[in-house]
């Protein structure tokens, strides 16, 4: 059980979640003596893969879920939970097995579970067109596909097997993603 972003091996995972959409910054005593932002080569060395990972749960089976999914939420946040992750921006997942899940639940109004991944998403191009325009020279047209394929997530050979009566259940919910 997790607030938001429950995961049997990871609860959230992606580029965007060490840079962030808004770039990298470092600030020492209020001054900002770093600032890297809309870099088209990021993805490269931060790309996430995972091989040949596996959650196995007892045979009863295990559970997946982010806090209180019946509860108020106000601010209208969306709450993810996967049974092997809960939200996955720009990764690859090769050969990663989830068996013996006994179910996974999010928030009925803004939850998205899955029984893999709760959510799964490209990463972010915000800011790309201001990069381009201020590009002192011309931008390869390969770094631009090479981009947009490190952003798109990719799952090869993955599974999940339920046990008897397992179940997914959020606003959004499947049985893989």
């Amino acid at each position: 059980t997790a607030f938001n972003h429950a995961g049997g091996f990871v609860g959230t995972t992606g580029p965007d979640r060490v840079f962030g959409g808004k770039g990298l910054n470092l600030n020492l005593l209020g001054i900002d003596i770093l600032n890297v932002n809309n870099l088209l080569s990021v993805n490269k060395g931060i790309h996430t893969n995972y091989l040949k990972c596996t959650v196995n749960g007892i045979g009863s089976g295990f559970t997946v879920q982010t806090a209180e999914p019946h509860s108020a939420n106000t601010d209208k946040t969306v709450f993810t939970a996967g049974g092997f992750a809960g939200d996955a921006t720009s990764i690859t997942m090769t050969d990663c097995k989830v068996y013996n899940l006994l179910s996974v639940t999010s928030h009925e109004h803004y939850g998205k579970a899955g029984g893999f991944v709760g959510y799964s998403a490209a990463g972010s191009f915000e800011g790309m067109a201001e990069t381009l325009s201020q590009a002192p020279s011309a931008i390869n047209i390969n770094q631009l596909l090479q981009l947009e394929s490190d952003v798109i997530p990719n799952y090869n050979n993955c599974e999940v097997t339920f046990v008897k009566n397992g179940y997914v259940e959020a606003d959004a919910a499947g049985g893989f993603t």
